[in-house]
């Protein structure tokens, strides 16, 4: 131990005026995702960086051309009416995609901006990704072997599929790109994303969880994270089968439900408490009053006689607590809902005292 700390205080201090030299990213070809765009061919992967002795097998990246990056950024404020204009609108809805791509043509046709084919083609594409899609992502949003999307920046992309993480070739054109995609995400659910509201819980029209952080506190740029479910609620059958459990584990569970006894659910990231939680819930008879309380909608209850509550943001524009509804003030109400069960989907905070 001695020699290594002699060895390390004897080296030569860096040279504090050094700076680092940062290589450019290489220009990958069109992003594409229509029949009509010309394939992609991809460009030649980057190599593997070291550091600290961990390599990290950076994929070629989907880069916007130049050009059609700065028209994508200036038309996706002009093709729509309002804003919200396409909040509720869909990807692969065609009338709602020849919406757009009509009045593309209408405007680039008074601005006299001329695109070969395969330019038009490319900026079509973005566009129906921006306004009626996810921007960058969309390919994986819709991509139901994907569990989940991890947006670290604008450049970093990961998605895990199968449960094997791992970096995408797919980025958005820049932080503004990135920042207007998460505003669309946000928007539709009346939650407010900006410097007073830096950290937010929203959801995907498909029920998918999204939590965003914006800069200064996300250092490489806006990050998000997106948590998809499976269209089918696993069951405990579905359990059994997989060996997550076994059936007297399930009959044991199952019991303590019926008995009405508290249960508290308590795991590691990514380990299945959502699942556990709605699979313990189907043990609930239907003719008790259930309540359930999320910062976002994800419990999915097959009862009929369930209320779900969810979090609300302050008021935009307000003192920042005008409107807010937080986990512990929608338990105390729910104490005066008449309630047999009340379902809380993550006690993080003071709540976790009133559910004792």
């Amino acid at each position: 131990m001695g020699s290594i700390l002699s060895r390390r205080l004897n080296q030569p201090p860096e040279d504090p005026n050094k700076k680092p030299t940062i290589e450019p990213l290489k220009q990958g070809p069109p992003h594409a995702q229509a029949q009509a765009a010309a394939p992609i061919a991809p460009s030649a992967p980057a190599p593997a960086k070291e550091d600290s002795g961990v390599q990290h097998n950076i994929p070629p990246k989907r880069r916007t051309t130049p050009r059609i990056a700065e028209l994508r950024k200036q038309l996706r404020t002009k093709l729509l009416a309002s804003a919200d204009e396409a909040d509720e609108w869909k990807r692969d809805d065609p009338e709602q995609q020849k919406i757009i791509t009509d009045r593309l043509k209408i405007y680039l046709q008074r601005a006299n901006i001329q695109l070969s084919k395969p330019e038009f083609d490319e900026l079509s594409i973005c566009l129906l990704d921006d306004l009626l899609g996810f921007g960058a992502i969309d390919p994986l949003v819709r991509d139901r072997s994907y569990s989940e999307i991890m947006i670290n920046g604008p450049d970093v992309i990961f998605a895990e599929r199968k449960g094997k993480l791992a970096e995408t070739e797919y980025v958005f054109d820049d932080e503004e790109h990135l920042l207007y995609m998460a505003q669309r995400i946000v928007r539709r659910i009346g939650r407010s994303f900006n410097r007073e509201n830096p950290m937010t819980d929203a959801r995907l029209p498909d029920g998918s969880r999204v939590h965003l952080v914006a800069l200064p506190s996300a250092l490489q740029g806006t990050t998000v994270t997106i948590r998809k479910f499976p269209e089918k609620v696993l069951t405990v059958a579905d359990l059994v089968r997989f060996g997550s459990f076994t059936q007297e584990v399930a009959d044991f569970l199952e019991a303590c439900v019926v008995a009405r006894m508290n249960i508290v659910v308590s795991g590691g990231t990514g380990s299945g408490k959502t699942t556990l939680l709605n699979v313990l819930s189907s043990f609930i008879p239907e003719d008790e009053r259930i309540v359930t309380i999320e910062d976002s909608a994800e419990l999915q209850l097959s009862q009929r006689h369930v209320v779900r509550l969810e979090t609300a943001p302050p008021i935009p524009g307000g003192n920042g607590e005008t409107g807010k509804l937080v986990i512990r003030d929608l338990v105390k109400g729910a104490l005066r809902m008449r309630p047999d069960r009340i379902v809380i989907g993550e006690c993080r905070s003071g709540e976790a005292l009133d559910m004792l």
